[in-house]
């Protein structure tokens, strides 16, 4: 009972994080964050688009399934959150 209970408040958490993302960004964002996120392309675009004066770098708009890439794209994201706290 309890997990269920859990497990519907997780969707719908997802649910309104993809919804605001989209909402930054302009384009939709897929609830299921796991595989919307992991390539850091909709994370660097956030960051363009919520703070346009952050200096993000050179990202990759289209990493394919090349994962360096990917993981290239989230360091630039992480690195840039270090920079805010």
């Amino acid at each position: 009972a309890i997990e269920d209970f859990q497990e519907a408040e997780s969707i719908q958490y997802a649910e309104s994080i993809a919804k605001s993302l989209s909402l930054v960004i302009g384009s939709t964002v897929d609830s299921d964050l796991l595989h919307s996120l992991c390539d850091g392309t909709v994370l660097c675009r956030f960051i363009e688009k919520a703070s346009p004066q952050t200096k993000l770098g050179k990202w990759h708009r289209n990493p394919g399934t090349i994962r360096a890439y990917a993981n290239e794209n989230i360091y630039l994201f992480n690195q840039d959150r270090k920079s805010v706290v």
